[in-house]
């Protein structure tokens, strides 16, 4: 029998709090990572009764929350201001800001990278409240 679970939407309360992680590799050119910081985001969590309260607690202590721990329901991260390059083994910064110039995401992908994982952390003050679906799903 599956646990319950309810919708939860996770915002950061300061500005410029909410970083993703990504990787991208390519067994021919090699992998890197993204880190972007946005100033506000919100994510919408599908939780059990346990994994809110664990959630809780994080805010409560001012910990960072790895909201890609959980599962993800939806979510909006707006007005990206930073965008670093790490971690590169194979294609040089340069080369990833270039491409990155040219034609954001796509770049990677034409040249044969995959997108593989994400990590979506809050750090800082933030709110845990109920979500009601708009459209009711």
């Amino acid at each position: 029998m599956s646990e319950e679970r309810s919708l939860y939407k996770l915002s950061n309360l300061d500005k410029k709090s909410v970083y993703t992680r990504e990787y991208w590799s390519s067994s021919e050119h090699g992998s890197f990572e993204i880190e972007e910081m946005f100033r506000w985001g919100e994510t919408v969590l599908n939780l059990t009764p346990e994994e809110r309260e664990e959630i809780e607690e994080q805010i409560k202590n001012g910990d960072t929350i790895m909201a890609s721990n959980y599962e993800i329901y939806d979510q909006d991260l707006m007005d990206g201001c930073s965008l670093y390059f790490e971690e590169c083994e194979g294609p040089t910064v340069e080369l990833l800001e270039m491409m990155w110039d040219t034609g954001g995401f796509s770049s990677f992908e034409e040249a044969g990278y995959d997108f593989d994982d994400v990590e979506v952390q809050y750090v800082g003050a933030c709110t845990l409240e109920p979500y009601e679906d708009p459209n009711g799903d």
